[in-house]
């Protein structure tokens, strides 16, 4: 093609009259609104700068359920951490960042775990460390 041919083309292009393009957002997010923004980056560098002590330095899929012992009406865990040290679990002990024990069952912990979406909103997510018996495989 020659560059008139090109143009032409492109003058074509720019003149044609089209129907106008509208984006209807209900229910949807705008898609022209970054997910990361310089007020979301400076807020986890906070959380970053926490030093967390005990419990609060491991997320609940780094530690192993050992133990669960019923004792009147307060149910206790026991969970280790890859070094073999143990800690203690109650209902609303906080275990990692955002974490916290909601229940203790006979064979399962839940654990109800605060985490952002790519969009900023802050749901819920539940986990359960199974209680597993001697010998049985980890998965």
């Amino acid at each position: 093609m020659t560059p008139e041919e090109i143009q032409t083309i492109l003058d074509e292009l720019f003149q044609s009259e089209g129907s106008d393009f509208t984006y209807t957002s209900e229910g949807r997010s705008d898609p022209f609104v970054p997910f990361v923004t310089d007020s979301s980056q400076s807020s986890s560098a906070k959380s970053d700068d926490v030093v967390l002590i005990g419990l609060r330095k491991y997320e609940p899929g780094q530690l192993q359920l050992v133990a669960i012992v019923f004792a009147e009406n307060d149910p206790i865990a026991m969970v280790q951490d890859s070094l073999g040290k143990g800690y203690i679990l109650h209902r609303g002990t906080k275990i990692g960042r955002t974490g916290e024990v909601e229940d203790i069952s006979p064979n399962v912990i839940t654990i109800k775990q605060m985490v952002s979406t790519p969009t900023r909103k802050q749901r819920y997510k539940t986990i359960e460390m199974i209680l597993r018996k001697e010998g049985d495989k980890r998965q």
